[in-house]
């Protein structure tokens, strides 16, 4: 989570950047609340798309899952 006073400067998408760096598998799942929707831009904008949703972690606003296949070097 990034804080308040440090959004709006791409520190989350560095940060998405590098894990998926580290990755060592051609697809990388990640989570986020339905109501979190500058989360769910974030990761559309870098090419995640929607697969799933996980119901009960926070109830009433349920986990959207996204996977991104990552290109990965034989």
């Amino acid at each position: 989570m990034i804080g308040q006073h440090r959004r709006g400067q791409r520190i989350g998408e560095m940060l998405l950047r590098h894990i998926e760096a580290l990755v060592e598998t051609d697809q990388f799942f990640i989570t986020t609340n339905l109501s979190n929707h500058p989360m769910q831009r974030l990761l559309a904008r870098l090419g995640y798309v929607s697969c799933g949703f996980i119901d009960q972690l926070d109830p009433g606003d349920p986990e959207i899952v996204y996977v991104k296949t990552l290109k990965k070097a034989a």
